[in-house]
């Protein structure tokens, strides 16, 4: 036939696709992905299939008695903790799915459990904040149920369907969310960002809770109300993304929930178990792991490190140096001191010596000397005994800071 389209010259078509492609490394996740699928590689699949196409070569290549390159181990390494991620990835990325693209919340086996523990922790809150919930509540079931579905881009990936399992860690959560989102750290949590994912972002004159959480039942559908005297933007933004955190975990499915200033935040400890995972979520997502341990390695672990991390990603500089405590390789540990006692401590892996809160600032410490009316920032050695217990003389390096929006002093511990 005249209009007959003839299957082009594979010599041609190969010519065709390297001008449209250009340079390996001009490639853009689209053109990588092509090459994949010319090659029988889906890009869900890669790293795996990568994983043994290396492992085999190397094998091969002992079999013949030739040295290995050390790049194929190193690749192999990054390779198969990429695949992990990935794997780890696949159950929270299926209810991001479920959620932001059917619209409904999948609901888990322990749903009803969560629901009756927040009742039965929930404390009494004010009759101006149960006013302000109330109102929120009204206006949010007054809002017609909608068939509206939610898309990003061309996106096109199959919905796997299904509960996430609640084994995926509150980690694994965040970075699903930050992948199917498509966010760049660093990002702000504006109501753009919420109101295209089913939330709506507000401020409210809470006196006794620092944000809230009301959602539709089984419905991917909220409203966030933030306290609008939180004293730092950065504290807002991780009040923020804990909300987040209770809006796509599993186990959080309840109607309202009210969280205080003692549940939210990096140091915070003594909580319940739901409001932890919020917390760890909330950290992950603001500070991704993978991002500040690249930092730490490029820039050492210090009081200097967490305030260029506070800054790039736009955190709180209490939520920074927590971070960077939890993921350093170095000695190291951040305390919060309050009216010139220590209140509440976090410490590296490589931290092996005793804290204690509760004791008064050690009169050798710097953090002892700061006040508004003086000195906001202090640095130096200073022997060990002040802040630990033990009678050894050697000496710790102390960089701490008066947070007076917070009516505390921030310090940070290392080795010299």
């Amino acid at each position: 036939m005249a209009n007959e389209i003839q299957k082009p010259d594979p010599r041609a078509l190969a010519k065709l696709l390297r001008i449209m492609l250009g340079p390996e490394e001009e490639w853009d996740d689209t053109a990588a992905g092509l090459v994949l699928e010319l090659h029988g590689i889906n890009s869900d699949e890669a790293p795996a299939r990568l994983v043994k196409m290396i492992e085999r070569e190397i094998r091969n290549r002992e079999r013949r008695g030739e040295d290995i390159p050390s790049s194929f181990r190193e690749v192999l390494s990054g390779l198969r903790s990429e695949h992990q991620v990935s794997e780890g990835l696949r159950e929270p990325k299926a209810r991001m799915e479920q959620m932001f693209i059917v619209g409904t919340v999948p609901l888990d086996s322990s749903s009803s459990q969560v629901t009756q523990m927040f009742h039965r922790r929930a404390k009494k809150l004010s009759k101006h904040d149960e006013d302000i919930l109330k109102e929120l509540s009204d206006e949010l079931i007054s809002i017609p149920r909608s068939n509206r579905r939610v898309h990003h881009g061309a996106r096109t990936e199959r919905l796997m369907g299904g509960s996430a399992s609640l084994s995926a860690s509150p980690a694994d959560f965040a970075q699903a969310l930050v992948q199917f989102l498509d966010l760049q750290a660093p990002f702000e949590l504006d109501n753009r960002i919420l109101l295209e994912n089913g939330l709506d972002l507000r401020d409210v004159p809470a006196l006794g809770f620092d944000g809230a959480l009301l959602r539709r039942p089984g419905e991917a559908r909220g409203i966030i109300a933030v306290r609008d005297t939180i004293p730092e933007r950065g504290s807002r933004k991780f009040t923020i993304a804990h909300e987040i955190g209770h809006y796509v975990m599993p186990g959080h499915d309840v109607d309202c929930s009210v969280c205080r200033a003692e549940d939210v935040g990096v140091l915070k400890t003594r909580v319940a178990k739901i409001e932890q995972a919020a917390n760890e979520f909330a950290a992950e997502f603001l500070l991704p792991a993978r991002e500040v341990k690249k930092i730490l390695n490029q820039r050492g672990t210090s009081m200097a490190t967490c305030k260029f991390i506070s800054k790039k990603f736009r955190t709180s500089l209490t939520a920074a140096a927590v971070r960077c405590v939890e993921l350093t390789d170095s000695t190291a540990a951040v305390i919060e001191s309050r009216k010139g006692v220590r209140w509440r401590f976090r410490r590296s892996d490589r931290w092996k010596y005793f804290l204690k809160t509760g004791e008064p600032l050690g009169s050798k410490s710097l953090a002892k000397y700061l006040s508004p009316q003086g000195e906001k920032e202090k640095e130096g050695r200073v022997p060990v005994w002040t802040w630990v217990w033990t009678e050894q003389t050697w000496e710790l390096y102390e960089h701490s800071i008066l947070m007076p929006q917070y009516d505390s002093i921030l310090t940070f511990l290392t080795e010299p």
